[in-house]
């Protein structure tokens, strides 16, 4: 990653050990795409994911961005649209979109991210890619 211009690449160290990291993508020239968010399982629900996505948000402001936004894809049945023919009327499904705690639509709506679109069948018949964006304001 920091030998590409358009990512960026943070990471979260504990005692010298990586223990998640998180990527951006200078994809828009006002939005930064938010890919990927990794945590090691034995540190998930510990504030590293939180933390590692407030420095990104961070990073991105001081870089002039508005907005972060990501897509959280829905392969394994995780969120309410799965298996779903999500057409026609695509954005009323997108208004009621729902996901357990296997999915990461409820982690990032608690940073505060809302959903904006689907890209029905994104990954597969029924398996929508969930988009959603956060201003940085």
């Amino acid at each position: 990653m920091a030998a590409d211009p358009a990512r960026i690449g943070l990471a979260a160290l504990e005692d010298g050990v990586l223990v998640g990291w998180i990527g951006g993508i200078r994809d828009y020239t006002h939005s930064l795409e938010l890919h990927p968010l990794v945590v090691d399982l034995s540190r998930q629900r510990q504030g590293v994911g939180r933390a590692l996505v407030e420095a990104l948000e961070a990073r991105a402001r001081a870089e002039g961005f508005l907005a972060v936004h990501l897509g959280a894809d829905d392969e394994f049945g995780g969120a309410n649209l799965f298996g779903l023919t999500l057409f026609p009327e695509v954005l009323s499904k997108a208004r009621d979109v729902s996901a357990d705690s296997r999915h990461p639509l409820g982690f990032y709506r608690r940073m505060g991210f809302e959903v904006v679109g689907l890209i029905p069948d994104a990954n597969g018949p029924g398996q929508p890619d969930i988009l959603l964006s956060k201003p940085l304001s």
